[in-house]
């Protein structure tokens, strides 16, 4: 990891908390694959809005997020014939370790 870039262009990592953007929010996060993706071009936080609330605190608060105040219509919910969306696949590295 080159360290030189944290803090550039739209990361605020500091020493304290790493991959983090401009509102203090991850760039990435480990969701249940039960969700709804959000629409194209839309940020996921306009189909779950307290998932802002649960990423801002490190995932110590709202932690029912992907159930409470869904606005379904900034979600895709259903994939072709009526079906679910797929679901995010796990990758495993070869050290053991799991990413979702």
């Amino acid at each position: 990891m080159n360290h030189r870039l944290l803090g550039s262009n739209d990361d605020r990592s500091t020493g304290a908390a790493h991959f983090i953007g401009q509102h203090g929010l991850p760039f990435a996060l480990s969701i249940p694959s039960s969700v709804h993706w959000p629409l194209e071009t839309r940020p996921i936080d306009l189909g779950y809005p307290v998932l802002t609330g649960f990423a801002a605190s490190g995932g110590l608060a709202n932690r029912g997020w992907d159930e409470t105040n869904i606005q379904s219509p900034q979600l895709y919910t259903h994939g072709a014939h009526g079906a679910l969306p797929f679901a995010p696949l796990s990758v495993v590295h070869a050290n053991g370790g799991s990413l979702r």
